[in-house]
């Protein structure tokens, strides 16, 4: 994670984006959801198509796809950095004593209620101090 170009959010602004992304979170997610249980029939198509059987994708999986991409984008231009797509979780760049963390949530809770060390992932989440 670059410093020098990264958007670092507080407490209070990464909930007032949440407002806006948690729409674009599930849209990502089942969209996710919906090509990773078509994978068998995707690799299926990718064969045919390399020896010519002339097969095309489904329209369902072809707008999965697209909006897919269009959430990831949406998502990303905020400078919001998704960590999980199927989980739909999501982490905002902040600082915090002079180093860079993450600020952490995931669909279901109800606001950006935790953070975690740039290294240290979901697993070391520490809740959010009411200073924060």
């Amino acid at each position: 994670m670059d410093g020098a170009d990264t958007r670092f959010f507080t407490p209070d602004e990464a909930n007032q984006l949440l407002v806006e992304l948690r729409p674009l979170v599930e849209r990502m997610r089942l969209a996710y959801g919906t090509l990773h249980a078509a994978r068998a029939r995707l690799s299926d198509l990718a064969e045919k198509a390399v020896t010519g059987g002339g097969s095309r994708m489904p329209p369902h999986l072809m707008q999965a796809g697209e909006h897919l991409e269009a959430s990831i984008l949406a998502i990303q231009r905020h400078g919001v950095v998704i960590k999980d797509l199927s989980s739909g979780l999501i982490d905002f760049p902040a600082e915090h004593e002079g180093r860079q963390v993450f600020l952490c949530w995931k669909p279901g809770e109800p606001a950006v209620g935790y953070w975690h060390e740039v290294e240290g992932g979901f697993d070391g989440r520490r809740p959010l101090k009411p200073d924060r």
